[in-house]
């Protein structure tokens, strides 16, 4: 037989090993828990980032379209006038369009001009062509 002292004191041994055992991986779950819910966030906010990103592009590359008809028409208008223009205007080089390049479809007929073209020139039809690839971009990215 077992002294019931020592039985107390072995019973209070374990019954308070399994407290503590309890208490530490209660405070180890909450603590993934908690973990968990922080790279949600932080995966919610790259993903809003990413996509205020893409937006910016987008209404980047759309107001430098925009621009460049204007440039186009102005360059077209000085031309008409027989005044001394300035060299016709081209949108390499221009920050707006050299982000947008490397989104454009080379595989696209009328389009290698504008992926591969050393120098470009805005033209009402590379306008179109521009504007549609746009749109195909912001469809694709699901901005729309």
């Amino acid at each position: 037989m077992i002294d019931p002292i020592w039985a107390g004191v072995v019973g209070g041994a374990v019954g308070g090993g399994f407290t503590t055992l309890a208490t530490i991986l209660g405070a180890r779950n909450e603590r993934n828990g908690r973990l968990d819910e922080l790279d949600k966030t932080r995966d919610i906010a790259e993903d809003k980032a990413r996509r205020e990103y893409k937006q910016k592009l987008v209404t980047d590359w759309r107001i430098g379209l925009a621009q460049a008809a204007q440039d186009e028409a102005e360059w077209g208008r000085l031309m008409d006038l027989n005044a001394v223009a300035p060299i016709r205007p081209t949108v390499t080089g221009q920050v707006w369009f050299e982000s947008l390049r490397p989104h454009l479809a080379a595989s696209e007929a009328g389009l290698q001009a504008l992926v591969f073209g050393a120098e470009v020139s805005y033209d009402p039809v590379r306008g179109l062509r521009l504007a549609d690839e746009i749109a195909r971009i912001e469809r694709e990215w699901g901005l729309i």
